[in-house]
């Protein structure tokens, strides 16, 4: 799954059987607020969400920084992912 910084939309996004699912965020601080996982409805189901977030918190990690779990699905992820709780604020 390649995931595409788009910082002129403050998300990342990655294109799936030509729909597109994303992670919307509020950078400030070198801190990621998580707002939003987006996965369309024809995608749900298959666990790419999880994905998604996976890559998503393996490019914020790269960069040093942190984030605040502010989308709920991101708080249930690093429940079942304790390893990535590091990225906390």
């Amino acid at each position: 799954m390649d995931v595409y910084k788009n910082m002129k939309l403050s998300r990342f996004e990655v294109e799936i059987e030509e729909l597109l699912a994303v992670v919307d965020y509020v950078l400030k601080d070198n801190v990621y607020d998580i707002r939003r996982v987006y996965i369309p409805k024809q995608l749900e189901g298959r666990g790419l969400g999880s994905k998604l977030l996976e890559k998503t918190l393996e490019i914020v990690d790269k960069e040093g920084a942190k984030i605040i779990p502010t989308c709920p699905f991101v708080g249930y992820y690093l429940e079942r992912h304790p390893d990535k709780k590091k990225l906390l604020v």
